[in-house]
């Protein structure tokens, strides 16, 4: 088992798979920062209607 594990990390394929798993965690984090900034600003909007009514 640590031998094929070792050959998967040693080869080009284990490289391709580090590159697809860090774009994908870039991508998430992207969205993750974006929903909150969005949610902070619904947020706000929703608090200054609830005053204005």
């Amino acid at each position: 088992m640590h031998r094929l594990i070792g050959q998967f990390l040693s080869g080009a394929t284990a490289a391709v798979a580090i590159e697809y798993a860090l774009l994908a965690l870039l991508i998430a984090l992207a969205i993750i920062l974006s929903l909150v900034s969005v949610g902070t600003s619904l947020s706000g909007i929703f608090t200054q209607v609830g005053h204005n009514l």
